[in-house]
């Protein structure tokens, strides 16, 4: 391709101290605010609030932006080849002597009427140029044809530009998919710490009730009793240990997601799941939107056509290159005369430069070979894709299904556990039933429960999941704009 590039050469005011001091106050409570403010706002976080902080201040966002940009100007640098060059070249030189001509000499006989004249010019060296030497010149190139070159390079490089969008929307999507999958799981393991908490205070009442007969001599509990008890009660202390440093470790990945500071205090707004109104779907439907609206699939649809456009600039290499080419000279010389003349100073040229190709080892047909190779490449690329996203959606969907169904279950489940729970508690003061049963009657309460937990959070995260596998089509992501 030819290308070029043009080379271009080319109060304080003073305060007074009162001033100052007021103005630093009121600055510093203005800064104060918004600190004050935000606190606030991380000590009641939704999940609208987390996924609006996380589209400000999430780096893999940010990093998505200056990708864009870098392609537009790709773009911007292939349609320069549609533009003509203009450079400026000067040089300025000094030799070690005058560049001299030397005249041989020359005899010549001249016919006369009295016969023939033999004269003889002597031998002599003239200056044709100073040492001194300085030249300037002002080219024009202008490319008329390329073979195709130019017209797949433009291509390229704006399909160039898509791909480095639908990677955006891309990266918001899975900004938006972390934000509420640390938001779920924040939410999971805080039901699941309480759930150990109150477990641990039952059983600790049950053990210290214990604990009282077995010293007082009752025959109604007895060590091994006790023992039990107290088993009880270091499991699901153990749990609660567990399940709380587990929120913690969730809330540092949200701030992380969010794009907040690593010592930010979280709290979420709630401890009930939110519900979400995710519009219903066949199999079918979802596989369709997930064929238009995922990103992956369109950067390798797109990729597709880079690589159809980089066939075309392989081919060009067999084409000839034809430019308008122009400039305007300009010497200057410390001798005036010569070839440094007058007449010789100013000068200027027009004409057309043809660069055929004829023979580079067979280099060119190489280059096609592996352009095509590319581009069926990236289609069995986009065909295994398409293949594994109709997979994915199918078991996504089998997930939600399972998930919805062992909720209402679960949900059934915890209720009947829970009485259990009490009943047994009452039965095992009133000395009906022994302790195994009150405290199996615990795990029984503490198993569903969580399974319960569990089932309404799958329920949620993999509805996100089949959210940002269909490009955001799932949910309502309308009020997150970009």
């Amino acid at each position: 391709m030819l290308s070029g590039r043009i080379n271009l050469g080319v109060q304080g005011l003073t305060m007074r101290k009162t001033k100052t001091q007021i103005l630093a106050a009121l600055l510093c409570l203005l800064f104060s605010l918004p600190s004050q403010a935000a606190a606030e706002y991380f000590k009641r976080l939704t999940l609208d609030q987390a996924i609006t902080t996380a589209l400000r201040n999430n780096r893999i966002r940010m990093v998505s932006h200056y990708e864009i940009a870098i392609a537009e100007e790709q773009y911007q640098q292939a349609l320069s080849a549609y533009w003509p060059s203009l450079s400026l070249q000067a040089q300025l030189q000094r030799k070690d002597e005058d560049t001299t001509y030397s005249f041989p000499g020359l005899q010549a006989a001249i016919p006369t009427p009295a016969g023939n004249l033999t004269t003889r010019v002597p031998e002599s060296q003239m200056i044709l140029a100073g040492r001194d030497l300085g030249t300037a010149s002002l080219n024009l190139t202008y490319p008329i044809y390329t073979g195709g070159q130019r017209n797949s390079l433009r291509k390229q490089a704006r399909f160039g530009v898509d791909i480095a969008k639908a990677g955006a929307r891309r990266a918001d999507l899975q900004v938006i998919y972390d934000t509420r999958r640390y938001y779920y799981a924040g939410i999971l393991t805080a039901k699941l710490r309480d759930l150990a908490w109150e477990h641990l205070n039952s059983l600790k009442v049950t053990r210290d009730l214990t604990y009282a007969l077995y010293q007082g001599g009752s025959l109604k509990a007895n060590k091994i009793d006790y023992l039990r008890t107290e088993i009880a009660v270091s499991v699901a202390e153990s749990f609660h240990t567990e399940f709380s440093a587990r929120h913690k470790a969730t809330l540092a990945a949200l701030s992380q997601s969010m794009g907040i500071h690593w010592d930010t205090e979280l709290t979420l707004a709630s401890k009930q799941f939110p519900q979400h109104a995710a519009k219903s779907t066949t199999l079918e439907q979802a596989i369709n939107d997930a064929m238009r609206f995922n990103p992956d699939n369109e950067i390798l649809h797109l990729a597709v056509k880079v690589n159809e456009a980089g066939i075309e600039e392989a081919r060009s290499s067999f084409s000839p290159k034809i430019a308008l080419t122009s400039s305007i000279n300009y010497l200057e010389s410390s001798f005036d005369g010569g070839v440094t003349n007058g007449t010789n100073r100013n000068s200027w040229t027009l004409g057309i430069a043809l660069n055929m190709p004829l023979f580079d080892g067979f280099s060119s047909r190489h280059k096609e070979s592996a352009a095509r190779a590319k581009h069926t490449r990236s289609q069995e690329q986009k065909l295994l894709l398409e293949q594994g996203l109709a997979a994915q959606v199918k078991s996504l969907l089998l997930e939600i299904d399972r998930a919805n169904k062992l909720s209402d279950i679960g949900a059934k489940g915890a209720d009947f556990a829970a009485d259990n729970r009490r009943l047994s508690v009452m039965a095992y003061q009133q000395n009906t039933v022994p302790v195994d049963d009150m405290i199996e009657a615990h795990l029984q309460e503490a198993i569903m429960k969580s399974n319960l937990f569990r089932a309404q959070h799958d329920q949620l995260l993999y509805t996100a999941n089949l959210d940002f596998v269909l490009g955001g089509q799932l949910l309502n992501n309308g009020v997150y704009p970009r």
